[in-house]
């Protein structure tokens, strides 16, 4: 499952913030060089309802590819309830004559930006399948009047679906990375001490708690790569929007009594005996103090007292604030990499 994605700001950082110089404009194959549905395959729009009919599929694909998934019924629900998912127009199932679901279409509006991600085995849905993203991406395009970044995802060794990537003229500009560590429920973690100051809290629900929590999140992330910024309103729908969101698992770092990061996990998950870490951020002053790594290593406790056998997150490979330093000497391993696509239209 590749989206949505985690983030992570944490180190210090001088790097420049700028976007990559865009790839070419996306194009539109001819007729006669695009996939159509093969004989007897039926289509239509997806619903919420039909997360338990997705599943199947999601999982499969994961496993083609990877060897295994660790894709989940929450986080599919999730996807298909998410702000910006208008599923009538932009989502798409593709079923055979049993009923299955073969294709998968789901695309995602966030501010100028289309997500566009296709789960199929067979490369000829696949292709059928993002033609109808890249048609939705020009809907979207003429009716807001103006150009439409669009992105795509995709695991590094699924080389199939990626030829259907390019062949629409988007181009690769960044590579994330699934983390992973695994929690020995015979053996308690045991975190490396606190920094002197630093303090660590379940963030309150009351609309105060709500608000430092916004503020973390978006000054945290104001210097991250492709962030979009959020109003709190915004922001709150698309935190508690997934079906694994756990208020209990939000939290607030301290840093001798002032506010200085946050880190907010989900039990999106959980079927899988996995907590995943959802949201860290540190504000830049606080950075390099060592207040992510309380952040991460009271998430690691939390999860094992749940009786989670793994804790998990997914990075910007080239983050500027060296997160993946961070969470390599945590303990974490890399176990999936996540090409970015873009292009224009």
């Amino acid at each position: 499952m590749l989206a949505p994605m985690s983030e992570s700001s944490t180190a210090p950082s001088d790097a420049p913030t700028d976007r990559p110089p865009r790839p070419a404009t996306i194009v539109t194959l001819p007729p006669e060089a695009t996939n159509r549905l093969a004989l007897g395959l039926t289509d239509r729009a997806a619903t919420v309802a039909d997360a338990a009919l997705i599943l199947p599929l999601v999982l499969a694909c994961d496993a083609a590819v990877e060897g295994d998934s660790d894709s989940s019924l929450d986080e599919v629900t999730s996807m298909l309830g998410f702000p910006g998912v208008d599923n009538e127009r932009g989502g798409r199932l593709v079923l055979d004559l049993a009923g299955h679901v073969v294709g998968w279409l789901w695309a995602e509006l966030e501010e100028g930006e289309l997500f566009v991600d296709v789960y199929a085995r067979d490369p000829a849905i696949s292709a059928w399948l993002f033609e109808r993203g890249i048609r939705y991406a020009r809907e979207l395009s003429a009716d807001r009047a103006e150009p439409l970044d669009v992105r795509a995802g995709c695991y590094a060794q699924d080389v199939a679906y990626a030829d259907v990537i390019r062949s629409y003229g988007l181009a690769v500009d960044r590579r994330f990375l699934r983390m992973r560590r695994e929690l020995d429920p015979q053996q308690p973690f045991v975190a490396p001490p606190r920094p002197a100051g630093v303090t660590i809290e379940i963030a309150p629900t009351d609309p105060a708690g709500l608000h430092l929590l916004h503020r973390l999140h978006e000054t945290s992330f104001v210097d991250h790569w492709n962030h979009t910024a959020h109003d709190f309103d915004t922001w709150l729908a698309r935190v508690t929007a997934s079906t694994g969101d756990d208020p209990q698992q939000r939290y607030v770092a301290y840093v001798d009594d002032e506010p200085a990061g946050l880190l907010i996990a989900d039990e999106s998950m959980a079927e899988h005996g996995e907590s995943y870490v959802r949201t860290l951020g540190v504000l830049r002053e606080f950075r390099g103090r060592g207040v992510a790594q309380a952040l991460l290593a009271n998430a690691f406790e939390q999860a094992q007292r749940r009786g989670r056998s793994t804790v998990s997150l997914t990075v910007d490979s080239a983050s500027p604030t060296g997160a993946t330093r961070l969470y390599d000497g945590m303990g974490m391993s890399v176990t999936r990499e996540i090409l970015m696509w873009h292009g224009t239209l």
